[in-house]
């Protein structure tokens, strides 16, 4: 039997993908399944389109006979690719000027042959395979969607969880307290979240769990607006917000399937 290498650039990092991943590992690795993580090796620091061409070259250099390849990133030799990330052929026609970033070239050039070479793709939602039969002629059958799922808590206490909050990061807890989470506050419509809180006709505390390399300009824009707003950063867990927190709000522009709205749901 082949052994089945996950293929992630940085599997320790903090997401949707990351969490999927690790949980699909442990449960393989629970029935005596052998698996491997196979992640990028070189440069961090590299531009991100850069890092994607390396890594393609390292894996398809990298793998055996005797390996399966399940890939979380588009590389031209998955054997099973899951899309998590949607289309990005797709998504690059949302942007403005989107030219002008390299990775808006490389990520459809890899997507492309990912798609074409994988013997099957795993999509989390029906939204996300019909753009890949539209947008590269795949066929349905070699296309399985298979919804994300989400764990539950045991148990919701919303004042207690609000209280402990408050007094961990100095919210206000008379106010009702909204919250976004998500990396990358462009693409996951974090102006939209500020603007929208901006208008209501009450103060309230608005939370951000999160990270972006642009984090400055939105705490300008929160402090602008006039915003109870906290950047908590990125969060190992967030079960503790999602418990506190009175209005889960995600205005994205692009999202295949949304762990963190499922989370929400579960907290309600």
């Amino acid at each position: 039997m082949k052994k089945i290498v996950f293929l992630r650039t940085n599997p320790n990092a903090v997401g949707g993908a990351e969490r999927y991943l690790r949980r699909l590992v442990k449960a393989l690795n629970e029935l005596g399944i052998q698996t491997e993580i196979r992640s990028y090796l070189g440069d961090a620091g590299i531009s991100s389109w850069k890092k994607a061409l390396n890594f393609n070259r390292q894996v398809k250099r990298q793998k055996k006979e005797d390996e399966f390849y399940f890939s979380l990133e588009r590389v031209s030799c998955a054997d099973i690719y899951r899309a998590g990330d949607g289309v990005h052929k797709v998504y690059r026609a949302t942007k403005s000027f989107w030219w002008l970033n390299p990775l808006n070239f490389v990520y459809p050039y890899l997507e492309k042959k990912c798609f074409k070479n994988s013997q099957k793709i795993i999509t989390n939602s029906n939204f996300i395979k019909e753009q890949i039969i539209t947008t590269y002629s795949i066929e349905p059958e070699n296309i399985t969607t298979i919804y994300n799922g989400v764990n539950l808590p045991q148990r919701v206490q919303k004042a207690e969880a609000k209280l402990a909050l408050c007094e961990e990061f100095g919210l206000k807890f008379e106010l009702a307290t909204l919250l976004f989470v998500g990396n990358g506050f462009k693409r996951k419509g974090l102006k939209e979240f500020l603007l929208l809180a901006s208008k209501l006709k009450m103060p309230v505390n608005t939370l951000i769990v999160g990270k972006d390399k642009n984090i400055s300009s939105y705490k300008r824009l929160a402090k602008k607006l006039g915003l109870n707003a906290y950047f908590v950063g990125e969060q190992k867990s967030t079960a503790k917000f999602y418990e506190a927190s009175d209005i889960f709000i995600f205005p994205t522009h692009y999202e295949p399937f949304s762990n963190v709205v499922l989370e929400a749901l579960s907290f309600k």
